[in-house]
């Protein structure tokens, strides 16, 4: 029934039952599989236009909540859905995505997975946690300065009302002081002294305050920016071992590429260099046996004749074994061929 579909669609997605789970799973034509289960009762159109555009990498799928027995398979709760799930093989477990529903997280969480695997993906998901990290820490950062101005127009408005309190105190001294009539001068020096006291002491009061938050502000904002250099540089390392880990993997395929061709050139050389030494084999052995025929037709035929007829006081077999020893001395014989063509005419 599935691979009816398919052939119908074979860049759709696809709606799975528990019936055609195994045999969508089982299917070989693409080394991936993705799964959306979700609530929905058709198939969304985001997950169609990613059918489409990886329709050569991977195989998609969508299974409703309503099939509890597909849920416990992949140990998924309806309270969690919608979740996708990306299946490389039966006995490995799926790679859960966890970011954002947008084709192009999700096509690049696909891409991830078909070119590196577990390890691009892991990657892939610390550097998502580093950026959120990052944005974390810049909110973090934004609301501190905001609590830092709050404070400090809270000291401000506090520094003010002191003053003002201050002023008031004052201007009710100088109340008091003009009420108090001609002949308490002193006292009138004396109080005036103690109040231009207070408030130089008022004073030097805010401006500790003022400088206390100004250095509070200014660590608080040196801890945060070490913070975000520390994770600026941490998602940089990261980067740079997504990249060192791409370039292995093409490393790796060249080098297979390379051993395969040396393998076959191999396997051509070291088959002519055996047919080579075959066909030298069976032309040495035929160059032989034509030899010995002839030696031995030589020997059966003509040589005893010469022999006696060279060497007419001495007996035949003994001159014609002296003549085949020159015979093997000059190479025209071999050593075997002599001790028994000699042992056959001493004995004959």
């Amino acid at each position: 029934m599935l691979k009816g579909m398919q052939g119908a669609s074979a860049s759709a997605a696809l709606m799975l039952e528990p019936e055609t789970l195994d045999t969508f799973l089982d299917n070989t034509s693409r080394p991936l599989k993705a799964v959306l289960i979700t609530k929905k009762e058709e198939i969304p159109e985001l997950w169609q236009e990613l059918a489409e555009l990886h329709t050569t990498l991977c195989s998609f799928g969508m299974v409703r909540h309503v099939h509890e027995s597909i849920l416990q398979n992949f140990s998924v709760r309806v309270e969690t859905l919608p979740r996708i799930l990306l299946i490389g093989s039966r006995s490995a477990p799926p790679f859960v995505y966890e970011g954002p529903l947008k084709l192009e997280n999700i096509s690049t969480f696909i891409n991830d997975a078909v070119q590196g695997g577990s390890a691009c993906v892991e990657l892939r998901k610390q550097l998502e946690g580093s950026k959120g990290e990052t944005v974390t820490l810049r909110r973090e950062l934004a609301e501190s300065k905001r609590a830092m101005q709050v404070q400090k127009d809270q000291a401000e408005l506090a520094r003010r009302e002191q003053v003002g309190a201050l002023e008031s105190t004052v201007k009710s001294l100088q109340s008091q002081l003009k009420a108090a009539c001609a002949g308490a001068g002193n006292e009138m020096q004396r109080v005036r002294t103690d109040a231009d006291a207070r408030v130089r002491a008022a004073e030097a009061m805010a401006e500790e305050l003022s400088a206390e938050l100004v250095r509070e502000r200014q660590a608080t904002q040196d801890k945060i920016l070490a913070a975000v250099i520390r994770k600026e540089q941490q998602l940089q390392v990261d980067r740079e071992k997504l990249q060192q880990a791409s370039w292995n993997d093409e490393v790796i395929e060249g080098e297979l590429v390379a051993a395969e061709k040396a393998a076959r050139a191999c396997e051509r050389a070291v088959g002519k260099a055996a047919s080579a030494v075959h066909v030298t084999l069976v032309r040495s052995a035929r160059e032989n046996e034509r030899t010995h025929a002839a030696l031995r037709e030589f020997i059966d035929d003509i040589a005893p004749s010469q022999v006696h007829r060279i060497y007419p006081a001495a007996s035949s077999r003994l001159a014609f074994c002296v003549y085949l020893c020159v015979f093997a001395c000059l190479n025209i014989v071999s050593p075997s061929v002599y001790i028994y063509t000699c042992i056959r005419y001493i004995t004959r």
